[in-house]
């Protein structure tokens, strides 16, 4: 029995589809039963789904919270800070409490794309994570902007008002 090229490129194409698709088809049957609504991951998800909701399509939105956000890039192996492109950190010498900033803010920007979040407080929009809900939030954010959404367990959404 001889078969031409073609049918064997054929064949070898069509397998790899078919595992393809039954890997990733026992993968998200597997994922799927992984998140249960009510477990910590879903709630979390479901708040800053309800955020992205509340948010305009053209808005501009800036990040706040209690802990201190340093805006950092790693090059190198070595954590290089925007504010002072000269001065560079060795990622070992950067604070647990500065490293969990760092992963709450990046983690923020990711639930909210393809919004872009900016670390600062510049914008229209803000969007407060504090680790506290309990917070009194005034005290991080400026007399312009209001509270216009509260999504719980510290997530907030503030716009500046127009007076």
């Amino acid at each position: 029995m001889s078969f031409d090229y073609r049918s064997c490129v054929k064949v070898a194409i069509a397998s790899i589809v078919i595992f393809a698709v039954l890997s990733n088809l026992l993968f998200l049957l597997k994922g799927a039963t992984s998140f249960k609504d009510g477990t910590e991951e879903t709630l979390y998800w479901k708040q800053f789904h309800e955020l992205k909701k509340a948010l305009p399509s053209d808005a501009r939105i800036g990040y706040v919270s209690d802990k201190h956000i340093r805006t950092v890039f790693i090059k190198d192996g070595r954590v290089k800070m925007f504010a002072n492109k000269e001065k560079s950190v060795p990622l070992d010498a950067i604070s647990k409490k500065d490293k969990q900033a760092i992963v709450q803010y990046w983690l923020t920007n990711n639930l909210l794309a393809p919004f872009s979040i900016s670390p600062t407080t510049d914008r229209e929009y803000l969007v407060g994570n504090f680790s506290d809900p309990s917070i009194d939030y005034r005290s991080h954010i400026e007399d312009s902007f209001i509270l216009i959404g509260d999504f719980g367990n510290g997530l907030m959404l503030f716009e500046e008002s127009a007076e």
